[in-house]
């Protein structure tokens, strides 16, 4: 990892910190469309870019480096469950999700 992007990872870690956890799913799922949160754009990148209709830019190699450790952190902090809740809530409900989640999560374990 480049050292401006260790920065970067850096400043938006410390921004995540200061941001209640209520909001850490949401980010989360920006991050996971390649998007970059709102609550965050004052540490945004300069080379962060919009994506394309796949996702994809020049810059998602880097992307990468800052949104799996945000990611990570925010599973790890939150659950798995609950953020997949909040990145399906527009195409689930509740207790879709909740089937959902039986049916591919906590059923595969067993």
């Amino acid at each position: 990892m480049r050292l401006k992007d260790r920065l970067a990872l850096t400043q938006i870690l410390k921004k995540l910190d200061k941001i209640p956890k209520i909001k850490w799913a949401a980010i989360y799922c920006t991050f996971n469309r390649w998007g970059f949160p709102n609550e965050m754009d004052d540490v945004k990148p300069k080379w962060w870019t919009e994506d394309d209709e796949n996702g994809m830019t020049r810059d998602s190699d880097r992307k990468i480096l800052i949104n799996i450790p945000v990611m990570d952190i925010i599973k790890s902090t939150l659950g798995e469950r609950w953020v997949s809740r909040e990145c399906n809530k527009d195409r689930m409900t509740e207790e879709e999700h909740n089937d959902w989640w039986i049916k591919n999560h906590i059923n595969k374990k067993i």
